[in-house]
């Protein structure tokens, strides 16, 4: 992460501010060289403050978004991933 001077960010406030937009890195704005602020795109706010996820949340995201309708499990399935996996015979006789 660059880090940048008030006094240069405040003087240069459209092209830092451009420069974060376009770039996929934030930049620390520092003040009597310790860091005050952070600047970061909109897109990399989002992605930070939106709600977490679990794996499986983001796992049917991307089924949805990558095989549509034919990658959409029904509820029940969502709730038991190994359902149609699992064994569901007795198994065997098993002593000590």
């Amino acid at each position: 992460m660059r880090q940048i001077p008030f006094s240069q960010a405040r003087a240069n406030l459209a092209e830092t501010l451009r420069s974060v937009e376009t770039g996929d890195e934030p930049a620390m704005i520092s003040r009597r060289g310790a860091p005050a602020a952070v600047l970061m795109s909109v897109s990399q706010f989002r992605r930070l403050s939106g709600p977490a996820q679990g794996f499986a949340d983001k796992l049917d995201a991307w089924r949805q978004q990558h095989l549509g309708s034919a990658g959409a499990k029904r509820a029940e399935e969502r709730s038991d991933p190994f359902a149609g996996v699992r064994d569901t015979t007795p198994g065997r006789d098993f002593k000590w």
